[in-house]
């Protein structure tokens, strides 16, 4: 895998990204994806990040203002999701979403693809954000 930075902010602290992006390269194969995370997009209060795809080209989006454990957090989350989408168990087509080949619609926190996301952020995080405090 491989990863490209978009409209960073100066205050990014890119090593954190690096260790996030190292994690989560460790936990998963991404064969050779060229994944990009880029700070240009306008976020609602309180919303951190998403993820999206076309074709090949797959977009971590992240909310610049984030704390560097928002950031970690959110990072690995979204990249769950990235690795859903290149595994083919998450499909977005048009309005449709499809987990494992079964239409789902719904409470987000009862969203199978974002509970796996959720399990995944808590157990790759942990080393990663345990590391701004030693």
């Amino acid at each position: 895998m491989y990863y490209d930075l978009n409209e960073a902010p100066d205050s990014l602290n890119i090593s954190l990204v690096d260790k996030a992006m190292t994690t989560v390269m460790q936990a998963f194969d991404f064969a050779n994806s060229m994944i990009t995370v880029d700070f240009s997009e306008d976020f609602t209060e309180g919303q951190c990040g998403f993820a999206d795809y076309d074709d090949e080209e797959y977009i971590v989006y992240l909310n610049p203002d984030l704390s560097d454990e928002q950031l970690v957090r959110t990072l690995i989350h979204e990249m769950v999701h990235i690795h859903q989408y290149i595994s083919g168990r998450l499909v977005h087509d048009g309005p449709d979403t499809y987990w494992d080949g079964i239409h789902y619609d719904g409470d987000y926190h009862k969203l199978p693809w974002e509970i796996d996301a959720y399990a995944w952020e808590d157990k790759l995080s942990e080393g990663v954000v345990n590391g701004l405090y030693n």
